[in-house]
């Protein structure tokens, strides 16, 4: 039967769609070629939001394939397929993918080929990532995306480190690697100085041997003879002595524990004849005075004192039996200047070993005058100062000049006040300051033994490190490295820790005539007021050879002076 030839039609054609979304990770992938074929053809791109659409399509089977997406995306499937059998119905096909994370960027953040640890590494661009520098300096991120980043730093102490640039561009390819190394270079850093006193309290400031006759080349000192000791005493210190009558086994004479004092209360030197202040003494299970003897003791030895300087004193024993009965000879003894009582023994207790019985005994006096001589000297005390960072030379003193009228006041007071106050910006100076008071205390004061001053400067490449700390037993001296001052970082870039006492000399400001170290009236430990000294008109140089001071050579006993880069 020709029914198109009785004139019936046929049902029209079912007109649906297709359509669906690409996306990756969740969002929608735009531009991704969509291919359709099977009951027609046609060809989409994604777009708002990695969507496509093929509308009024005839009834059949068809296929949708992806292309175009970019190389590290990747899908489970690139094509699925639909029937379209329903009019008015669009039929869905999705696609989801995943990017490909097989690449990295990676480096080293250093300065000066030191590792910096802890720094914080952020990755944008083609996505965003982070992460931080181990402990050799170098960083790792990985499971990035193929495509370009801005590599950029941050999480360092850009006072101490400056990088420039702190960004840097990488670009890597599915599967690769990019190398970004950040080095940069010191910025400015902190320095912790120390200075510690290492001497050892001194308990006698004077000490020696009685054992030559003043004129005479004998040991022993016979009648019309007499020994003598010179030294220096400041108020509230006394004179002892020991020595023994030979023949008086276990017995010397001298005076008590306290000593003679050498100084009045109304400041005057005490002089003249001392010998009733010296008693005869007995070694037994304990020292004890000895008394109800035959000899009177001021019958055969006078002692006297004699003023001859503002600080010094001459002490005589002179044998004066010849005008007695019984004639006597002194044997051999000890001297020594103190402030603490009992230098030598204490009434009533035990002999301490030291080497009073050889006196008492034998009359020899060298094993006692060695164990004196091992506590007798300077106690090093030291002073507040000035310091700074700089790049000058000369900024404290220039050795050969006259010294400055700050340093004049500092080297003869021990106040850097005004020394620090001289320094202007043309000596190159990065950062200035003083320090007062020792480690520990709230006020400012020197440093005694085991005592140490402390302070915090700050310093970049180029910089160098001066300071002065007050030798306070003497007149117008102090410790200070050269007027070029210690490098801080002496490569150029290193920062530099260690023992520095070996940078430093004892400098002499030649503004006032020196006195025996630790003794005179007019150092700044002693005088009643400013200026007192004598002045002198010198040239800022090391210190003069007149006295013994602390020989710079050995100065770990006296003085030890650190620096540590933080």
């Amino acid at each position: 039967m020709l029914s198109a030839a009785c004139g019936e039609s046929t049902d029209p054609p079912i007109i649906g769609a297709v359509q669906g979304t690409v996306t990756v990770e969740g969002t929608g992938l735009d531009g991704v070629t969509v291919t359709l074929s099977g009951g027609g053809a046609g060809t989409a791109s994604t777009s708002g939001g990695g969507n496509y659409s093929f509308p009024n399509l005839e009834a059949g089977n068809y296929t949708v394939t992806i292309s175009g997406f970019p190389a590290d995306v990747q899908f489970d499937q690139t094509s699925g397929t639909t029937v379209v059998a329903t009019a008015g119905r669009a039929q869905v096909v999705d696609f989801g993918g995943d990017y490909i994370r097989t690449a990295s960027v990676n480096g080293t953040i250093s300065v000066n080929d030191m590792g910096i640890e802890g720094v914080s590494v952020s990755l944008s661009g083609t996505e965003s990532a982070s992460g931080s520098t181990g402990a050799d300096g170098t960083f790792n991120v990985g499971n990035l995306r193929m495509g370009s980043y801005t590599v950029t730093i941050s999480g360092y102490d850009e006072r101490r480190y400056v990088f420039d640039p702190n960004s840097q561009p990488a670009t890597v390819a599915l599967g690769g690697s990019a190398t970004v190394d950040f080095m940069g270079v010191i910025g400015e850093l902190d320095f912790d100085v120390r200075i510690e006193n290492m001497s050892m309290p001194m308990p006698f400031t004077f000490s020696g041997m009685l054992a030559m006759p003043l004129g005479e080349t004998m040991d022993d000192m016979h009648p019309g003879m007499s020994y003598g000791f010179n030294f220096d005493a400041t108020p509230g210190m006394s004179v002892s002595f020991a020595a023994s009558i030979v023949g008086s086994d276990g017995m010397f004479f001298g005076p008590d524990g306290s000593g003679i004092s050498l100084w009045n209360e109304d400041g005057t030197h005490v002089t003249g004849d001392v010998t009733d202040q010296v008693k005869q003494w007995m070694l037994g299970d304990n020292v004890t005075e000895a008394t109800g003897g035959d000899l009177n003791l001021s019958d055969v030895i006078r002692v006297t004192l004699e003023s001859i300087g503002p600080s010094n004193f001459h002490l005589k024993i002179q044998n004066i039996s010849e005008d007695s009965d019984d004639a006597v000879s002194v044997s051999p003894g000890v001297a020594v200047v103190h402030t603490m009582p009992d230098p030598l023994f204490t009434a009533g207790m035990p002999d301490r070993g030291a080497g009073l019985a050889a006196i008492a005994n034998m009359g020899m006096a060298g094993p006692l005058t060695a164990v004196l001589a091992a506590h007798t000297g300077i106690t090093g005390v030291l002073g507040p100062g000035p310091y700074a960072s700089h790049t000058g030379s000369g900024v404290l003193f220039m050795p050969g000049t006259p010294a400055s009228a700050g340093l004049k006041v500092y080297a003869e007071t021990g106040d850097p006040t005004m020394l620090a106050g001289e320094v202007t910006a043309d000596d190159g100076i990065h950062m200035m300051g003083a320090f007062f008071a020792p480690v520990g205390g709230m006020a400012p004061g020197p440093a005694l033994p085991g005592m140490a001053y402390e302070f915090t400067v700050a310093g970049r490449p180029g910089d160098m490190l001066t300071f002065a700390t007050g030798f306070a037993q003497a007149n117008d001296l102090f410790y200070a490295p050269g007027p070029d001052g210690i490098a801080l970082f002496p490569d150029g870039a290193r920062p530099f820790s260690g023992d520095v006492t070996d940078m430093l000399t004892l400098w002499d400001a030649g503004t006032e005539l020196n006195e025996r170290p630790g003794s005179g009236l007019s150092q700044v430990l002693r005088q009643v007021m400013p200026d007192m000294g004598t002045p002198e008109m010198e040239m800022v140089d090391e210190r003069k050879v007149c006295f013994v001071y602390p020989d710079i050579t050995t100065v770990a006993d006296f003085i030890k002076v650190t620096i540590t880069a933080k």
